[in-house]
């Protein structure tokens, strides 16, 4: 069911509807914790809470810091974790700001 949920938010993620793509990864994260694409879940969700996060003050979203919390996370969860938050940062300075 976790799996159906995941391709529903991909799919709304990706027409537009973010707000729905939240709501979904939001009921596999409550329900299905033990789900074997967790930290990917909590990577999409949080990247959807991220976007736009200079206008937010920088929030860093509650799911990634659940990924780098995550005893099991691998070497590439973090990776991709730290290159989105490295993004959203350094978006609109200049290099000398960065």
């Amino acid at each position: 069911m976790a799996s159906l949920l995941e391709e529903e938010g991909d799919l709304a993620r990706k027409s537009g509807d973010s707000q729905h793509s939240l709501k979904v990864y939001d009921e596999i994260i409550i329900h299905y914790p033990d789900y074997y694409r967790i930290r990917d879940v909590y990577r999409k969700s949080g990247d959807l809470q991220y976007k736009n996060a200079h206008l937010n003050h920088y929030k860093i979203p509650e799911p990634f810091f659940r990924v780098a919390n995550d005893l099991s996370a691998g070497k590439e969860d973090l990776k991709l974790l730290y290159e989105r938050i490295d993004g959203e940062v350094v978006v609109g300075k200049s290099f000398s700001e960065k």
